[in-house]
């Protein structure tokens, strides 16, 4: 009953999302927070994983959440209900696309789903936002026992802020990204 579950869980994500992985994001944790399956802060956790493992990342969040909830079989469903949708789309679309290209129609819905693949991509930005963020320290970090630091952390993450700055920097001085999720990782380590 589960692996039926989760095949139609990630078939309905993967036909119903349009924009890419990052559009799936704010659908796909609403419906895991829903049944359970997994928190906020995991979730950000996984799509971070999910962006240093190859493969898209909608792919990978249904591999590790089917894995999470039902092992290996329940890795399996999941995979192939995000993966199947998207399979047939694409096939279908193929065929007609340049057929309905010059569409008025065609175009308008494509400008509609784009704004709405711009709007579900914010929501997963603000989610990640609050979670990388606006974090408390935990009771083994060096920075715990700075008074400043910890009234600061009341509100919000300035260990965060800082990563996220430097990982900017790092980028514009086009550092390669493997260099920068090490250092970001090293920084985690040591910071929090």
């Amino acid at each position: 009953m589960v692996y039926a579950k989760l095949f139609y869980i990630f078939a309905k994500l993967g036909f119903f999302t349009y924009g890419g992985g990052y559009a799936i994001i704010a659908l796909l944790l609403g419906i895991l927070e829903e049944y359970n399956w997994i928190t906020s802060s995991e979730f950000s956790n996984l799509v971070a994983i999910s962006q240093i493992t190859p493969g898209p990342i909608a792919v990978n969040a249904a591999t590790f959440v089917g894995y999470e909830v039902a092992g290996i079989l329940g890795s399996s469903f999941a995979t192939l209900g995000i993966f199947m949708p998207a399979f047939f789309i694409t096939m279908i679309v193929s065929k007609c696309f340049y057929k309905l290209k010059d569409n008025e129609q065609f175009n308008s819905i494509m400008n509609a789903l784009r704004v709405c693949a711009v709007a579900l991509i914010t929501s997963a930005v603000v989610t990640f936002t609050k979670d990388a963020f606006f974090v408390k320290l935990t009771e083994n970090s060096i920075l715990r026992n700075i008074d400043f630091i910890q009234e600061i952390f009341k509100y919000i993450s300035p260990i965060g802020i800082f990563i996220f700055a430097l990982s900017i920097f790092l980028k514009i001085k086009k550092v390669p990204i493997l260099v920068i999720i090490l250092i970001s990782a090293a920084l985690g380590i040591i910071l929090y």
